[in-house]
């Protein structure tokens, strides 16, 4: 049997702090209007769950870069609701996240 799971697992590489995945982010099953404006209110939005890339025997793709190879930052994890395989109950085939951050010149 092939197991499947849904995730989002990314970093946003900047001259500054990078810009990664983690249970700080927030994710609903609905868009809603507006929801990648930065005044979108998702107080009614959940925690993304943070899944440890150590659960997944899937280690190579931590250092997949489209320009080369590169070690990603080492504190991004993969995050999605609780449930992550298809098959468990709460499962959710698409889900939306945001988090708000500045970036400076």
């Amino acid at each position: 049997m092939v197991r499947r799971w849904g995730y989002l697992f990314g970093a946003i590489d900047l001259a500054g702090p990078d810009i990664v995945t983690d249970a700080s982010w927030k994710m609903s099953e609905a868009a809603g209007e507006g929801w990648q404006e930065p005044g979108f209110d998702d107080a009614k939005w959940s925690v993304a769950t943070a899944h440890p890339l150590s659960a997944f025997g899937d280690g190579s793709w931590t250092w997949l870069w489209p320009r080369g190879f590169r070690i990603f930052p080492g504190r991004m994890e993969r995050i999605w609701n609780a449930s992550i395989f298809p098959e468990e109950k709460g499962y959710q085939e698409t889900l939306y996240f945001r988090r708000d951050f500045r970036v400076s010149r």
